[in-house]
């Protein structure tokens, strides 16, 4: 799994060292962009990833500090002739909002066509799949409709290769097909392999939730059961927790108690208010709860293996 948190500031004034909330998450052919905040394209061009590269857009709500990037960034799409097609996933409204900014601005998106997944309020389920990974939605609490979403990757098969060579295999075709078709003909012997019985260990499936702004709420807890990787939002410490549940959002604390809940591997906390210099203060507070927290650091490229690789 390879992602990299863009921007990861909460709302307010902008600030030269701090970006507004974006995340990257790279596919096997492509990229998805959860939240597009301002200086979002910015960013992209920090981090070295072609604007094109990006195949969807997942927007947890329409507050400014989420969503001002995007017509920046449709517009960079336009620019750099864009052809392939766009999916953005976000709350009701969203689509609305672009074509009236394309109408006021003169803005153009053709030739690439971009095709809405518009989620009514309190909507939870699967938005889109395919063989490469789905996007599930969860129904957040926020002072306006907001959304969590994970992203389910296909169950990865580590194979043995010292139980294949036993069998006398050892080319990369015979490999593939194996763990494309669940079993092979022995290529000498036209014995059946099944894959089952030259694995390293079981199937594994990897999936990252990120959580955009919201109070503690179970739906969390349900969205991220069992996650690789859960990124939620901490724009609060413990001792400001009032303020936090007066504003709709969470505190570090109660981001850890969320990812301990859902049993998941790892936390990184983000959208940090700019109330605090020192925002190591948080870290620790989360990992007084979940250990194996980390604080989101802009455009730092995260890569996690699977166990035992």
């Amino acid at each position: 799994m390879r992602f990299s948190v863009l921007g990861a500031k909460a709302g307010g004034p902008p600030t030269l060292t701090n970006n507004f909330s974006a995340t990257i998450l790279w596919t096997s052919h492509g990229v998805i962009l959860f939240d597009c905040g301002e200086g979002t394209q910015f960013q992209l061009l920090r981090s070295n990833v072609p604007f094109n590269h990006i195949h969807t857009i997942c927007l947890s709500h329409c507050h400014g500090d989420h969503i001002w990037g995007l017509m920046p960034l449709l517009s960079a799409f336009y620019s750099t002739q864009r052809k392939a097609p766009l999916l953005i996933v976000a709350p009701e409204g969203i689509r609305e909002f672009v074509e009236h900014a394309c109408r006021l601005s003169g803005m153009k998106t053709a030739p690439f066509d971009i095709r809405y997944r518009e989620l009514p309020p309190e909507y939870s389920g699967v938005v889109y799949s395919q063989t490469e990974f789905s996007i599930t939605v969860a129904a957040l609490e926020h002072r306006i409709s907001s959304f969590g979403f994970r992203i389910d990757f296909p169950l990865h098969y580590n194979v043995d290769m010292d139980k294949l060579k036993t069998l006398g295999i050892e080319q990369g075709e015979h490999i593939g097909n194996l763990k494309k078709e669940g079993k092979i003909h022995h290529p000498l012997t036209n014995e059946i392999i099944h894959l089952s019985d030259v694995l390293a260990h079981e199937p594994r499936s990897e999936a990252f939730v990120y959580c955009g702004d919201t109070l503690p709420t179970s739906a969390t807890v349900e969205l991220a059961r069992a996650a690789t990787v859960l990124q939620h939002e901490a724009t609060f410490s413990d001792q400001h927790q009032n303020a936090a549940s007066e504003k709709f959002h969470s505190t570090a604390k109660q981001a850890a108690s969320i990812a301990r809940a859902a049993n998941v591997e790892y936390l990184w906390i983000s959208h940090v208010s700019n109330r605090y210099d020192d925002k190591s203060v948080l870290l620790e507070e989360a990992r007084e709860i979940f250990t194996n927290t980390f604080l989101a650091q802009e455009l730092e490229i995260v890569e996690i293996p699977f166990k035992d690789e």
